[in-house]
């Protein structure tokens, strides 16, 4: 009984540990204007602005390779396919820890959120 309860609480932890998501990338300067142009679009929650914000975000990364991250484009298509579907709020969501982490040329030496 007593190593299924063990058992119970490891796979517990391993699940929760897994289900951490991993922290939003810091756009770099030259991509953060698709972030603030996808932010607009889904504060509207206009359909046409994100498909066409999303589909030059991919596009600049296919036609430029090495010029969006991972993590960029990651994070940026998951709030596309959010909004996408019509999951405003979880778009809105994602997209407000996309923002927190974003750190100003100006602010570059602090940690991200303090001023």
């Amino acid at each position: 009984m007593r190593l299924r309860i063990e058992y119970a609480m490891v796979l517990m932890v391993a699940l929760m540990a897994a289900s951490c998501g991993e922290q939003p990338p810091q756009f770099q300067e030259k991509n953060k204007g698709f972030l603030e142009n996808l932010a607009q679009a889904v504060k509207k929650q206009n359909a046409k602005q994100v498909e066409e914000t999303c589909k030059n975000f991919q596009t600049k990364q296919e036609n430029f390779p090495n010029t969006v991250t991972d993590g960029e484009l990651k994070w940026f298509m998951k709030v596309c396919d959010y909004a996408k579907q019509g999951k405003w709020e979880k778009a809105q969501g994602t997209l407000d820890e996309l923002q927190k982490a974003q750190v100003s040329t100006s602010e570059s030496g602090k940690a991200p959120g303090k001023k």
